[in-house]
């Protein structure tokens, strides 16, 4: 799966694509040999919206006790 945290960044350089073939989605990273530095050819894999949507969810949620306990750390002093 793509590096959700790297995401912006790396769509910013070109590294990265999103495309929607159909009804599927489809994300593009371009590959590099480490050694050479030559292009090789990109990594391909499917996206799934419902499991994006899910993440979206788990994290929002593991954000929101964090800052229930950012909360309570700054009511103790």
């Amino acid at each position: 799966m793509i590096n959700i945290s790297k995401y912006e960044a790396d769509k910013a350089k070109g590294l990265v694509a999103l495309a929607k073939v159909g009804d599927a989605y489809m994300v593009s990273k371009k590959k590099f040999d480490q050694e050479t530095g030559e292009i090789l050819p990109p990594e391909v894999e499917a996206l799934d919206k419902k499991d994006l949507i899910a993440k979206n969810a788990e994290l929002s949620q593991a954000v929101k006790q964090i800052d229930i306990i950012l909360a309570e750390l700054e009511h103790l002093g």
